[in-house]
């Protein structure tokens, strides 16, 4: 029924809303419990779902981006993305953003992969690029040693990247 109203809500397809929930519930491990056990708790799934379907569509309305294509980005970023810490709605939101400035689904996911990959364990090459511009990879963790949120994390490459030349 969620899905139905997803479908109807975005002008997506109906199979395409439902393999994309499903994928991107797997990904972010919302269909098992923090044991890793399925959830057998009819509600509880239909909560998560309802919300997993929530933040996909707002992503994709809000965004030049669509739910097949959320999918095939998120085949990409979403399970290194979760185990970041990130959650799904910020993932798909820098899903949608990167959408926006031009990138095709793929591109998106593999780089926004390589973006979090390269903070949990960056290249020589990375910390010299960082260290230019008066960072390091720990200006990106909280104090508990997680990483921060996407937005604060682009908001201090941002800050500390402004008047740089292209």
């Amino acid at each position: 029924r969620n899905e139905l109203k997803a479908a109807i809500a975005t002008g997506d397809d109906f199979n395409d809303v439902i393999k994309v929930s499903s994928q991107a519930m797997e990904s972010f491990g919302l269909s098992t419990t923090k044991a890793g056990k399925p959830i057998r708790n009819a509600r509880l799934m239909e909560e998560r779902s309802r919300a997993t379907l929530n933040k996909l569509a707002y992503a994709a309305d809000a965004t030049s981006t669509d739910f097949n294509s959320l999918g095939v980005g998120m085949s990409y970023v979403g399970a290194t993305a979760h185990q970041a810490g990130f959650k799904l709605g910020e993932t798909a939101s820098a899903m949608g953003i990167l959408s926006n400035n031009g990138l095709e689904a793929d591109k998106a996911g593999t780089g926004l992969r390589k973006v979090i990959q390269s903070l949990i364990t960056p290249t020589a090459n990375g910390q010299k690029a960082l260290a230019k511009v008066n960072l390091t990879t720990k200006d990106f963790l909280t104090k508990s040693g997680k990483l921060k949120s996407m937005s604060a994390i682009f908001g201090t490459l941002n800050k500390h990247m402004k008047g740089l030349s292209e």
